[in-house]
């Protein structure tokens, strides 16, 4: 451990840093105090002094584990207080962020606060400054604005869903505005965004939600559909918009589903696949056949419908 500047203090002494995006000092805990109790302290806590206080710039945790073991001294690396708010942000960034294993919602926060503290920086200067792409940052700050502290905290905190995840919802609000703004004002974007939350949550959406020109031909009867039935499936929905488009080329249902059980058949008969494999696969098979069966039959009715017509 570096002699330079390395001074012990009463542990009361030091208080965590009001900036730190660490939403949780106490993960690993019981971790950290092991090490602390068979190695002790092998770096110390990067801090600068307020008063009679210590602020952490590193090492919250480390000062969180002494707290729980009752240590009545803690070695402290003083350093020089930061200037203003914007260096101690990148200061909490360039020290403790490469050094510990930051979740995305604690990257989020310290890229949008180094954002909104210096409006002035180009997205390629932040990612210079924060070892990121731009698309990250780019990113990191748009999910940033777009989703309330509470929404970001329940999705991001735990490492449940990626930053990337987020922001293609969000980009898929931002399409239903613009094709289907009626659709956008009357439900308003806070139910939009939480019903897609739901939807995520209880992963009905995927990757995919973007791509392909669905949402163009969907109509406003079939979006709000969607958004007001909370265990659609966007695959379903996807499905739905491309039956009831006629510029689609029609194609010979009954074939599919004479495929299907063809290959039902088959995997009976399979010999070299493990039994369980075997029956997850036959069983998807069916439900298949099914699906295809009801689409024929809805096909069918809306041919009769036409011809009445």
């Amino acid at each position: 451990m570096n002699s330079l500047n390395l001074i012990w203090v009463k542990t009361r002494s030091v208080i965590p840093n009001p900036k730190n995006p660490r939403q949780d000092v106490t993960y690993k805990s019981s971790e950290i105090i092991r090490i602390l109790e068979t190695k002790g302290f092998e770096e110390a806590i990067v801090a600068y002094r307020k008063g009679k206080f210590y602020v952490i710039i590193s090492g919250h945790r480390r000062w969180n584990a002494a707290i729980e073991m009752r240590l009545e001294e803690i070695p402290i690396y003083l350093v020089t207080e930061p200037k203003n708010t914007l260096e101690e942000l990148e200061r909490l960034g360039a020290i403790q962020g490469n050094q510990s294993d930051w979740n995305e919602l604690e990257w989020l926060i310290h890229t949008l606060n180094l954002s909104e503290m210096n409006p002035n920086y180009t997205l390629e200067q932040l990612a210079q400054k924060l070892n990121a792409s731009v698309p990250t940052v780019k990113k990191r700050i748009f999910v940033g604005k777009f989703f309330s502290t509470e929404e970001l905290e329940a999705k991001l905190l735990n490492n449940n869903f990626s930053v990337n995840m987020l922001d293609t919802i969000r980009l898929w609000c931002l399409r239903i505005k613009k094709l289907q703004p009626t659709v956008y004002e009357d439900l308003g974007e806070q139910y939009i965004k939480e019903i897609m939350l739901q939807k995520l949550e209880n992963r009905l959406l995927n990757s995919e939600i973007l791509k392909g020109d669905y949402l163009n031909k969907a109509s406003s009867d079939d979006v709000i559909r969607f958004l007001t039935t909370p265990n659609m499936k966007i695959n379903d929905f996807i499905r739905e918009i491309s039956l009831a488009d006629k510029s689609l080329v029609s194609y010979d249902v009954k074939t599919n589903i004479s495929t299907i059980k063809k290959a039902s058949e088959n995997i009976k008969s399979l010999k070299y696949i493990k039994k369980e494999e075997a029956s997850l696969i036959y069983d998807e098979l069916l439900q298949l056949e099914k699906v295809l069966e009801q689409l024929d039959t809805r096909i069918q009715n809306n041919i009769a419908k036409q011809e009445e017509k």
